[in-house]
């Protein structure tokens, strides 16, 4: 069902609502040129509103289907010029919003066709963080496997999220990880024990969404209260039994934690003059 209405709203949505040209032509340049935009390509004061300071992992994600279908056509595209109809303004639009190019009819084409494969990108993201959804619903309480199906059905039907995951964007890529992420801590966490191999997993998740979107940091923020718990749960646990190899799991971890955000800060710093 999830599919089935995603697919409906792509094709009934006008292409480049919002931001969506903005993205496309970010990925674009990066095609064109082989590196990330920056704030010296743009005019002055431009950069942010057209996304080109976003970070760089969905740009880089969608690099291929741009670079296989992208001809060069303008995005947005051009549109017919003003009617003549001096005094008419207040009860009729002056504009003509058809696009002055057929590539907008199907079987669409070139930098359209594009466009359309980065909105079904997107579904696919959001379909498949509703599994992980339904996953961790399943893991946290196996005795009530309605929770993981009203999550699920909750994440795939919101009104808010089907517009996220059907439009380009970098949001429905941070959904996906953020749903694998809050699996993966449940299976970290599963029975009361901690499993440190599931730590070096959520440690690449939070270095991914960082690397995807700033609202992406949030997942590192609840990636460390989880480490912080875990961390403090083994240290307890080796006071009492002397485990020194569950000490030296807990340091490992705290170190690969603090290793990975300094460098993830630093190549925002480098890329982007702050370290966010």
């Amino acid at each position: 069902m999830q599919l089935a209405l995603g697919l409906a709203v792509i094709v009934i949505l006008p292409l480049w609502d919002q931001h969506e040209a903005d993205f496309y032509n970010v990925v674009r340049f990066i095609a064109d040129n082989g590196r990330m935009p920056n704030e010296d390509d743009y005019p002055p004061g431009e950069a942010d509103i057209r996304q080109a300071t976003q970070p760089p992992l969905y740009f880089v994600t969608a690099l291929p289907i741009v670079a296989l279908l992208d001809d060069t056509q303008d995005v947005p595209p051009g549109f017919q010029p003003d009617l003549i109809c001096l005094g008419g303004e207040a009860t009729n639009s002056t504009l003509i919003t058809y696009p002055m190019t057929d590539a907008y009819v199907f079987p669409v084409y070139g930098a359209v066709l594009a466009g359309y494969g980065l909105r079904v990108l997107n579904l696919l993201f959001g379909m498949i963080a509703v599994l992980f959804t339904f996953w961790t619903g399943r893991l946290l309480f196996p005795n009530r496997p309605a929770i993981g199906l009203v999550g699920a059905a909750l994440l795939a039907f919101e009104p808010n999220t089907v517009q996220t995951v059907t439009t380009i964007s970098n949001d429905a890529l941070l959904l996906l990880i953020a749903a694998a992420n809050l699996y993966c801590a449940a299976r970290m966490l599963e029975g009361g024990i901690v499993r440190w191999r599931w730590m070096i997993v959520l440690i690449g998740l939070s270095a991914l969404a960082i690397l995807t979107r700033l609202s992406g940091w949030a997942v590192l923020g609840f990636d460390v209260l989880v480490f912080l718990y875990a961390i403090g749960y083994t240290l307890w646990e080796a006071r009492k039994r002397a485990k020194r190899s569950q000490l030296r799991a807990a340091l490992v971890g705290l170190v690969l934690l603090v290793v990975t955000v300094l460098g993830v800060a630093a190549f925002n710093y480098s890329q982007y003059g702050t370290i966010f």
